[in-house]
């Protein structure tokens, strides 16, 4: 267990955990919209914010994004992320799954 980054007040009453917060926004909207495979021919020269910007008109704001997605639309995208997706860490769709770091949830 790492130490609190709050400092000595809260040191041992709770777990430090990491989570990987990953994907970027962007990368979701691709997917919702089935264009993985699309970004995937161009991503190693273009950014999903690029992306995203070229294609939907979309650039970065939380008040638009809202509005893109329903939340079974983004649990859906989250989802599809964690599904091919290599990695050990626990992610978005672990923590809708309700999984804890001990393997309990």
């Amino acid at each position: 267990m790492k130490s609190s980054p709050w400092g000595k007040a809260y040191e041992g009453r709770f777990d430090v955990i990491t989570i990987c917060t990953r994907p970027e926004i962007e990368i979701l909207l691709i997917l919702k919209n089935n264009d993985y495979e699309e970004y995937c021919r161009t991503k190693s020269t273009e950014k999903p914010s690029s992306f995203c910007r070229r294609k939907y008109g979309y650039r970065k704001n939380r008040d638009v994004f809202a509005s893109l997605f329903s939340t079974e639309e983004l649990v859906a995208a989250i989802r599809r992320y964690d599904s091919i997706s290599p990695g050990d860490m626990l992610t978005l769709n672990d923590l809708i799954d309700g999984k804890r770091p001990d393997g309990n949830g």
